[in-house]
């Protein structure tokens, strides 16, 4: 699940298992306005990733980060009609090389006609 505080730029995301937060790449993650098969996509340029349940065990771990958005990519979602404005047009898409679980393997590609609904906008 996601939540994304458009005042604050930060997106908040939860995964299904513990993820390797250093594979986490946030190019691989895009918005989109809906959840049909020909949405274009909003791909992030970049950002931070941070968060309060990221462990050391060696690796950085975590089932939740938080990701600040870069200025141009806060800006250019802000300016994009119809495009992250509330809960009804604000959806997560990801590639399958936006993140891997803690063995290694990549994240299953999530595309627009599958993408998730924000949580809390």
């Amino acid at each position: 699940e996601f939540d994304l505080d458009m005042d604050q730029g930060v997106l908040k995301m939860t995964f299904t298992e513990t993820v390797n937060v250093t594979s986490i790449y946030l190019g691989g993650f895009g918005m989109v306005q809906s959840s049909i098969d020909d949405a274009a996509v909003y791909y992030l340029t970049g950002g931070n990733v941070t968060g309060q349940d990221i462990q050391l065990t060696p690796e950085a771990t975590a089932v939740a980060v938080d990701i600040i958005l870069t200025a141009l990519d806060l800006n250019t979602i802000k300016a994009t009609l119809s495009l992250c404005t509330s809960d009804s047009d604000t959806y997560l898409v990801h590639t399958e090389h936006a993140f891997s679980d803690m063995a290694g393997n990549p994240a299953t590609a999530r595309l627009p006609g599958d993408a998730l609904a924000v949580s809390d906008f």
